[in-house]
């Protein structure tokens, strides 16, 4: 995951620790902008559900970024990453309503593995862009530029003060 801002910010890289398993660490971008325009950009990348145990760290992880969102709601949020989570996934869906997020994308597009998008019966939509705070987001998939996974373009319309 690379991020770059023309804009300086507090944070950076964060790292989860999991609960009960020392030995490992997940990290993650929590990016906080101040000035005119203050939000919260996170970038996440949680590993796939290869067995339970890995499905759990993955769920916990998301529960712990849920929690920090809850804690300040009066904050703007861009949420993006390869969430290795399905929109249909029970996980998934208990994160948006959680976090009161909302989801950029309106219909589904599959987003990995890129050389079988397109092919339905192959494709998933895994690579999640989730917004808080904005009057209107939509999200196109950009062209394939390599990467085993699509690129989100996020299109915001932005709100002078933050919704509930």
């Amino acid at each position: 995951m690379l991020f770059y801002s023309r804009e300086s910010f507090d944070g950076g890289i964060e790292v989860f620790q999991a609960p009960d398993i020392s030995d490992f660490d997940m990290p993650y971008l929590w990016a906080e902008f101040s000035g005119d325009f203050p939000l919260v950009l996170i970038g996440v990348h949680p590993p796939p559900p290869v067995d339970a145990e890995i499905t759990a760290l993955r769920d916990a992880f998301l529960l712990d970024i849920a929690k920090k969102i809850k804690a300040a709601p009066d904050k703007r949020y861009i949420l993006a990453g390869d969430f290795n989570d399905t929109l249909w996934s029970y996980n998934f869906r208990r994160f948006l309503k959680q976090t009161g997020m909302k989801n950029t994308v309106h219909s589904i597009h599959e987003t990995w593995p890129a050389m079988f998008t397109g092919v339905k019966i192959f494709g998933l939509q895994i690579d999640h862009a989730l917004v808080k705070g904005f009057d209107a987001a939509t999200t196109t998939i950009g062209a394939d530029i390599g990467s085993d996974h699509l690129p989100l373009v996020v299109h915001l319309k932005r709100t002078k003060k933050v919704k509930e």
